[in-house]
């Protein structure tokens, strides 16, 4: 039971490890472990999840046709040095969104991540019509970032390809709103690790989106959205969730009567001057 004590331990032993559920958390965790070993520890993984860890401290990578292997031991522990950070697609994704979706809107978003694993929610977008363009791209510790323009965009559903949901994971909630209001039906499946985040986000989401008058179907690893919003004031639960407490948000201000969001607040776990910024950007 809670709470937990953890006590150091001056040596630990290298494992191989392979994820039974795609998680760049996970990973990075066992790897960063793995520096403080002599021998190689090793993460084997069926889908390609976000690799920060592994081009910030230049692990070695195997891919295969079935598999990527990342290493790592004590001879790739870090020196000190200065590292410059980019901007988070993931908590850029809002203000993107928000962007395509408001008439006659333009963004940019400057010093921005564009890691090709935490650019899938953008390479989705596109897909179904976004006007996206990237600008002044540069590289630092092996990753390259650059500016994001958005433009204001008439969007149409696709079909999301299973082998990109771990590195949209966490857009999903705000990739969602997108959707609802791109022509034809919203479809997410092979998700099951939305069951797991901060909220159980698939009963959040359809439980939010339900009270839009949307047809929400929802599955043990996703849901389907189609259909008209019948109602546009409706009251959103964020569940203590900071993802979809800025989703709902999101969709608040798109609705032509607002919404409101119980538990806003939870929002500064993440990102606590979302608020700021979204007024800074609207006119």
């Amino acid at each position: 039971t809670l709470p937990v004590t953890i006590i150091p331990k001056s040596n630990i032993n290298s494992i191989d490890y392979e994820m039974p559920v795609a998680s760049a958390q996970v990973k990075s965790s066992i790897l960063i472990a793995g520096l403080h070993c002599d021998e190689a520890t090793t993460v084997i993984e069926e889908e390609q999840t976000r690799d920060h860890t592994e081009k910030m401290l230049g692990l070695p990578v195997e891919v295969t046709e079935a598999k990527i292997i990342s290493s790592s031991s004590k001879k790739y522990y870090p020196e000190a040095k200065e590292y410059f950070v980019p901007g988070d697609i993931s908590t850029s994704a809002f203000h993107i969104v928000l962007t395509l979706l408001t008439p006659n809107s333009e963004l940019i978003i400057k010093n921005i991540s564009l890691n090709p694993t935490r650019t899938g929610f953008i390479d989705v977008l596109k897909k179904m019509g976004a006007n996206i363009s990237f600008e002044d791209i540069k590289t630092s510790s092996n990753e390259e970032y650059g500016n994001v323009i958005i433009k204001s965009s008439s969007l149409k559903n696709i079909r999301i390809d299973s082998q990109i949901i771990p590195n949209i994971i966490d857009e999903i909630p705000i990739l969602t709103i997108a959707g609802i209001f791109a022509e034809g039906e919203f479809v997410i499946e092979n998700a099951k690790e939305l069951r797991v985040k901060e909220s159980d986000r698939i009963k959040s989401i359809c439980t939010n989106l339900i009270q839009l008058g949307l047809n929400v179907e929802e599955s043990e690893d996703g849901f389907v959205v189609s259909g008209a919003i019948k109602n546009s004031n409706p009251v959103f639960e964020s569940f203590g969730d900071h993802r979809i407490s800025m989703t709902f948000a999101i969709l608040s201000m798109l609705l032509d009567n607002g919404g409101e969001v119980n538990g806003f607040e939870c929002i500064a776990i993440s990102n606590p001057k979302f608020e700021e910024q979204i007024n800074s950007i609207i006119k």
